[in-house]
C-alpha cells in the first residue's frame, strides 16, 4: 500500500512551523487534521476507482475500463503536485506518494 508522505516530512514541517512563529497547538492540530482528511479522501477515491477498474477487467468491459482509467489518471494528476493547507496565516505543503 502506498504511504502518504506524512511520517518524517510532515513532522519536520510542523516542527519548522513551531520554530518560526510559535503557532498554537490548536493551529498545529488543525493543520494535521486537514492533512489527514486530505489523505483519507485521496486514498478512498483512489481505492474506489482501482476496485472498479478490477471489476471492469474481470467482466472484460473495455469501455468501462478506459473510462475508469481516465478518471484514475485525472485523480493522480490532481494530487501529484501536492496540496497546500492554510490555517490562520500558517501553511503546510503536503505531498502524496505513489
Amino acid at each position: 500500500m502506498n504511504k502518504f508522505a506524512i511520517d518524517k516530512k510532515l513532522m519536520k514541517q510542523l516542527a519548522a512551523i513551531r520554530n518560526k512563529k510559535k503557532p498554537s497547538e490548536e493551529i498545529l492540530n488543525s493543520l494535521y487534521a486537514q492533512a489527514m482528511l486530505e489523505y483519507s479522501i485521496y486514498e478512498y477515491q483512489k481505492n474506489a476507482i482501482c476496485n472498479q477498474i478490477d471489476e471492469a477487467l474481470e467482466e472484460k468491459d473495455e469501455k468501462r475500463f478506459f473510462v475508469l482509467s481516465t478518471h484514475y489518471n485525472e485523480l493522480l494528476d490532481r494530487y501529484r503536485p501536492g496540496k497546500t493547507l492554510f490555517e490562520k496565516g500558517y501553511e503546510l505543503n503536503i505531498q502524496f506518494v505513489d
